[in-house]
């Protein structure tokens, strides 16, 4: 339970910031400016990932919240459902997050290669950047995720596999009825 935990207070670490920098940008950048600036999808993904992380870390304070409560009770049927809830809904808005950032790679594939669109202006650059940023840690996050998967799965097959292999085989008895 506490890699749970640590993966879950990491997320909601990570969408913390991601949370308050979109924050900064919308509020200083309007979806007009973006449009004039042919920025639009980066201002859809930056708006769609401000409520995903948003979501992350509403639900991460609320189930902190929970299993406090839960904890004090000593219940643990209830820390393992907010857990699995938590962890449930942190999933959901990840998935969500990496459709839009797809969506905004294959409106503007600049964004694979890290440039930037040529553009005046603080916040226009900040969107970008912290876009891009995002979308990085995205990707990386998701291939740490496939590759602990993979690797779980190979430690689980390969203990089973050596643990009947290392088990001796017993010859069968030769007789003079298996004799053929």
């Amino acid at each position: 339970m506490p890699d749970k935990n640590k993966s879950t207070n990491s997320a909601a670490s990570l969408a913390l910031v991601f949370l308050v920098l979109f924050a900064i940008v919308i509020a200083n950048y309007s979806y007009d400016e973006a449009v004039n600036d042919e920025l639009k999808h980066y201002w859809i993904y930056a708006f769609m990932s401000l409520i995903f992380n948003g979501v992350i870390v509403g639900v991460s304070l609320l189930a902190c919240c929970g299993i406090i409560c839960a904890a004090m009770k000593e219940n643990e049927t209830c820390v393992r459902i907010i857990v699995g809830a938590t962890t449930t809904i942190i999933c959901l808005c990840a998935v969500a997050n990496v459709v839009f950032m797809y969506i905004l790679i294959h409106n503007n594939p600049e964004v694979a290669k890290f440039k930037l669109v040529d553009t005046t202006g603080t916040y226009p650059v900040m969107l970008q950047v912290v876009c891009i940023i995002q979308c990085f840690c995205i990707l990386v996050m998701t291939a740490v995720t496939v590759l602990s998967g993979c690797g779980a799965l190979c430690c689980f097959v390969t203990d089973k596999c050596s643990s009947s292999l290392n088990t001796p085989l017993t010859p069968a008895v030769q007789s003079a009825e298996n004799n053929v």
